[in-house]
């Protein structure tokens, strides 16, 4: 059975008004495990609020109750897609429940061709959910590099601190970037997340050193991306 939830914005707890994206109201379908399944946002005049671009979107799990799929919808409940030239998101895990694999389809089905190109995601994990493996890949499995050359990342575990990251070719040979970093060494905290980014070629030498990076998600170097 689906469950329907309303929920609106409301200005001195009478008139409609605006969130900070312009939109007055959503509708919200749940299923039996209380997952959202389907989400529409309308207007002040309840018209569907056109200006974003997932006003109506669908939600399907798989049996785990992972997120399987994401599609954009129009006001007709056809596919659309997004300024990306996106329609549909679709998502596997490893069987410890990690998101490993992200796949972008247009309204055709076909592998996006938008603006970002991105047709794949992928990310391997070891057995304690550490990441191992980071990609993204164009259609036809091209990988994707970064403007500084920045490609796939492998990453090697030294102990639950102390990782190496490193940068990786088509073939996954080490690769320096443009900007001369072969790999990065990486302290974390107990929590996985990055206190500290030391940069080196691929021969060992240092290239960039930056101390106490304070992030809250372990994330990869902004000046690389």
């Amino acid at each position: 059975s689906i469950r329907r939830q309303r929920q609106m914005c409301i200005r001195d707890r009478k008139k409609p008004t605006y969130n900070t994206d312009f939109v007055s109201s959503y509708e919200y379908d749940f299923n039996d495990n209380h997952q959202v399944i389907q989400v529409k946002s309308f207007d002040k005049k309840d018209n569907f609020a056109f200006h974003i671009e997932d006003y109506n979107t669908q939600y399907l799990y798989d049996e785990r109750g992972c997120l399987r799929e994401v599609q954009l919808l129009d006001n007709f409940a056809r596919p659309t897609s997004d300024n990306k030239g996106v329609s549909r998101y679709q998502y596997t895990y490893d069987i410890y429940g990690n998101l490993t694999d992200i796949r972008n389809f247009n309204i055709n089905n076909k592998a996006v061709l938008g603006t970002s190109e991105v047709f794949q995601t992928v990310q391997l994990f070891d057995s304690i959910g550490r990441i191992t493996f980071e990609a993204s890949y164009l259609p036809n499995y091209v990988l994707q590099f970064t403007e500084n050359k920045w490609g796939a990342s492998q990453y090697t575990y030294i102990n639950n601190t102390r990782r190496i990251n490193y940068n990786k070719d088509a073939f996954g040979e080490n690769l320096n970037t443009t900007l001369g970093v072969g790999y990065i060494e990486e302290l974390l905290d107990e929590k996985g997340n990055l206190l500290e980014e030391t940069y080196r070629n691929i021969n060992g030498s240092y290239a960039i050193t930056l101390s106490l990076i304070h992030i809250s998600e372990p994330t990869r170097p902004l000046y690389i991306s």
